[in-house]
């Protein structure tokens, strides 16, 4: 299972943890995070527009967001959040016979 985008919290949000855990999920990046993908209405920068993924057919190779944070405190950007890319890898498996 792939999971992406703004969970309004970094990894370390007791909310998130218990979604990783209670979805065996396993965040793409650690807490604390030194980036920022948000400016919150506090004007703080925040970490909340993540990756989860389980171990399966179906992970996660590589993440970015894109946009950069001056870009985003701006307001250049067309969201008010950093985009988010990933590559996914999606392992086949032959049809049974």
């Amino acid at each position: 299972m792939l999971c992406f985008g703004d969970m309004n919290g970094d990894p370390a949000d007791p909310a998130l943890v218990q979604l990783a855990r209670l979805g065996q999920l396993q965040c793409m990046c650690s807490a604390p995070c030194n980036w920022g993908s948000h400016c919150s209405h506090l004007e703080t920068m925040m970490a909340c527009d993540l990756v989860y993924s389980t171990p399966s057919d179906c992970s996660v190779r590589s993440w970015r967001h894109g946009g950069t944070k001056e870009a985003l405190l701006a307001g250049t950007l067309p969201s008010d959040h950093r985009p988010l890319h990933a590559e996914i890898d999606i392992a086949i498996s032959p049809p049974k016979l």
